[in-house]
């Protein structure tokens, strides 16, 4: 857990079946920059404005950190 800040769990995965697909509806991967929503090491990460709409505001659990008003939404 020390390696994923901000996690909650860590959820394990072991496919049973792969199954290959036509590689022309594969496209290719570039990693242009990280979301600014991925936790940091040493760094609060921003709330995303949308969960502090009134909308989805009732189903965020007691301890989401969109619930602190000191953090801050982008």
């Amino acid at each position: 857990m020390a390696e994923y800040p901000e996690a909650q769990f860590i959820v394990r995965v072991r496919a049973r079946e792969v199954f290959p697909n036509c590689p022309r509806y594969i496209h290719r991967y570039k990693l242009v920059e990280r979301s600014r929503f991925v936790p940091k090491k040493g760094k609060e990460t921003p709330v995303p404005s949308w969960k502090c709409a009134d909308w989805s505001a009732d189903a965020l659990p007691a301890n989401d950190p969109a619930r602190d008003p000191k953090r801050e939404v982008v």
